[in-house]
């Protein structure tokens, strides 16, 4: 929506060079104005040593995300699992939260 108001507003001023227009749209997609959508996602499987892993994510996008979660699998010569394969050995406890401040870290 936002997208259709800024070339709306630069058709009224008689138009406005591509790169402005690139650069108005970058920034209103930067804003996150775009509602996004996030999903709740939950991976399982077994990891190093056959110690049984749940995995609950937050997606904007569930295809990065299993393969992303795949790759850590793969790395560390796990298996991943189904819904269900491990879900069943635990009852819901507690919740874990790590600080993030890097993506690579």
């Amino acid at each position: 929506m936002a997208i259709k108001k800024i070339i709306a507003v630069a058709s009224a001023k008689g138009g406005v060079g591509k790169s402005s227009l690139t650069a108005a749209i970058a920034i209103e997609k930067a804003k996150g104005t775009g509602g996004e959508d996030y999903a709740e996602a939950r991976y399982e499987g077994f990891g190093p040593g056959n110690c049984m892993v749940i995995i609950d994510c937050l997606t904007d996008n569930g295809n990065r995300t299993i393969k992303d979660v795949r790759q850590c699998f793969t790395k560390t010569h796990s298996k991943i699992g189904s819904s269900g394969t491990v879900s069943h050995m635990f009852d819901h406890q507690a919740v874990f939260a790590f600080k993030g401040d890097d993506d690579e870290r």
